[in-house]
């Protein structure tokens, strides 16, 4: 189901170049800190598409070369998630049709 959440996507190098976890970690929208729980993407992806949508910086790019989880986004976030995803409460939810 198509939700828009408030969190940060975190990217989580695996398999360097190759598989890269994407994450989506709801945060508390007045100090920006996690408030729990995170929900990865469907699929791993790869160096570069991570690239395509995520402009990295060179610390970002060197922090994911040496197997860093690296925060490339922080704000409203529209995903695919299970109907029963259980969002910590706090979250900042919409379901979206």
């Amino acid at each position: 189901m198509k939700m828009k959440v408030y969190g940060g996507v975190v990217l989580n190098p695996i398999n360097l170049p190759h598989e890269i976890e994407v994450l989506i970690f709801p945060l508390d929208r007045a100090t920006n800190e996690p408030i729990g729980g995170n929900f990865p993407m469907l699929e791993y992806q790869s160096v570069e598409s991570v690239r395509r949508q995520y402009p990295l910086s060179e610390e970002q790019e060197k922090q994911l070369g040496e197997g860093q989880r690296v925060n490339v986004f922080t704000g409203y976030v529209i995903s695919d998630f299970a109907e029963d995803a259980g969002f910590p409460e706090g979250a900042i939810v919409e379901h979206l049709e």
